[in-house]
């Protein structure tokens, strides 16, 4: 036997030459993961009648495959089975921002103070992406302005 693969399907292939489409049996097994392939050859040979049976099996990952389209051909001897492939997301598909969430409750030590000329703001912290961004330009901003203020007085 043969695999065969590419970006949209996978292929197994085998030799059965002098085997009819009427002599051959596929069943998918196991929850969609096994492939039962079975089938016999019957044959004549100086008036005495020979036959011969065969049964493979062959492991498929269902979560990677789609096993409703599994389909089957015969031609010149080779039985070609395929089987199209699940679309897997791609890293690039798939672009979001993931929350963090948390059970624990914000503490005054969760907080950030900053204080000028006696007035003092609080920057708490969040849990998106977003919000962490925002409280991090403020304070470059905040620390920003204490420097420039403590270049004026000297």
């Amino acid at each position: 036997y043969e695999v065969r693969e590419d970006d949209s399907k996978m292929e197994l292939l085998l030799d059965v030459p002098g085997i009819y489409v009427s002599d051959i049996k596929i069943q998918l097994e196991g929850e969609g993961k096994v492939v039962k392939i079975s089938g016999s050859r019957k044959y004549r040979n100086h008036d005495k009648e020979t036959s011969s049976t065969f049964e493979q099996s062959f492991t498929i990952d269902p979560k990677a495959v789609d096993v409703t389209e599994l389909n089957a051909s015969l031609a010149d001897g080779v039985l070609t089975i395929s089987v199209p492939k699940l679309r897997q997301p791609k890293v690039d598909d798939v672009q979001r921002i993931i929350p963090i969430e948390t059970t624990k409750k914000e503490t005054p030590a969760d907080s950030i103070s900053i204080e000028q000329d006696g007035e003092q703001q609080v920057e708490t912290r969040r849990n998106s992406q977003k919000n962490a961004m925002m409280t991090t330009f403020k304070l470059q901003k905040k620390i920003s302005e204490l420097i420039e203020i403590q270049e004026l007085e000297c």
